[in-house]
């Protein structure tokens, strides 16, 4: 990331930041969050309130990573399957290719140059 574009993310989420407690300013009652009931109101309400979202964006980012993990696995073993299928009729045909290796190896043995 270059710093121009470093500076230009930082000082939106200032202004983000900024935005955000003038509002709290503005209009304290908006901060309203209800646990178990109970109404919380001002400062806290709006600690709950970021925490909660803090909370669900990590849980989110960390079940991004378990379902990536998990695809990573399963295309794994994908893989390994498709590789030993691969392998065994490798080893199944690989009879097939004698008479060709033969005539192969005749003519080479015909048109080799002879050493000096």
């Amino acid at each position: 990331m270059k710093a121009r574009s470093r500076t230009i993310l930082f000082v939106c989420a200032a202004l983000i930041l900024l935005a955000l407690f003038a509002l709290f300013l503005l209009q304290p009652a908006a901060w309203t969050v209800i646990v178990n009931g109970e109404h919380i109101t001002g400062l806290p309400g709006a600690g709950y309130a970021f925490g909660g979202v803090f909370a669900g964006l990590s849980i989110a980012l960390l079940v991004l990573v378990l379902v990536c993990l998990i695809m990573t696995g399963v295309s794994l073993f994908v893989f390994v399957i498709l590789a030993v299928v691969f392998f065994a009729l490798l080893v199944f045909l690989s009879p097939l290719l004698i008479p060709v290796l033969l005539i192969t190896g005749l003519i080479m043995l015909i048109n080799r140059k002879k050493a000096v």
